[in-house]
């Protein structure tokens, strides 16, 4: 009976630990929704297989870039040097802007397609205006920026929030027209984000429970053991 109690209790335990393994693998979060008035609006679709290759037929290099990214295949930074090539290459002039802006930032999200749903009453500057979830968002993440790839004037650009709201983790910014868009931040990671969702890995604060309940598991686990040999 011991044997077999000592047995589970270890099977439970390597699963604990082997969750959260799993969850620190993710580094951004395709978890962004529309929220607010006019969240009924506009529609946050993922890249999956047919969304890809609608943007494939347009920007083959941008749908490529944004593959990789959210497949984890290529690090923020291997982005952002890659978005400046494509800067130097089409608006040369921006490339200084566009360097201050992203050097050093932390993908909050994965690329996302941000799209409108029926008609849409824009803002007083003719601008689509929407707030949106962002679950990665937290205090430790300051100078939130969005950089969005415009097929229909096929360039990049960077959207600054024109609210961020970290109590409910949404951000509020308008943009010109609609399409791939991924959300970046500078992330002090020694910050306290003991609350909320932790912005470099996406990870809950649920993690903790976790790891608690596998020293508890493994604690009960060693006192079998140490009844059984006494």
């Amino acid at each position: 009976m011991k044997k077999k109690l000592l047995g589970s209790v270890l099977a439970v335990a390597v699963l604990a630990v082997s969750s959260l393994g799993a969850f620190a693998a993710g580094s951004k979060t395709a978890d962004v929704t529309p929220v607010g008035d006019n969240s009924g609006n506009y529609v946050v679709t993922q890249y999956e297989e047919e969304k890809m290759a609608e943007l494939e037929a347009e920007v083959p290099d941008v749908a490529e870039l944004v593959r990789q990214s959210n497949d984890d295949e290529i690090t923020t930074e291997d982005v952002i040097t890659r978005v400046l090539e494509m800067v130097e290459a089409s608006i040369p002039e921006e490339l200084e802007t566009f360097r201050q802006e992203l050097e050093g930032k932390t993908m909050l999200t994965q690329f996302v397609d941000l799209d409108t749903v029926g008609d849409v009453v824009l803002n007083e500057d003719g601008m689509y205006e929407t707030t949106l979830s962002v679950p990665t968002l937290t205090e430790a993440a300051t100078n939130v920026r969005i950089l969005h790839y415009s097929t229909v004037r096929s360039l990049w650009e960077i959207v600054i929030p024109s609210d961020v709201n970290y109590e409910d983790k949404e951000i509020t910014a308008a943009f010109e027209d609609l399409s791939p868009i991924v959300v970046l931040a500078d992330v002090d990671e020694t910050a306290d984000v003991a609350e909320g969702t932790s912005p470099k890995t996406g990870v809950t604060s649920d993690w903790g429970l976790y790891m608690a309940g596998a020293v508890v598991l493994f604690g009960a686990a060693g006192a079998v053991y140490s009844r059984k040999r006494a």
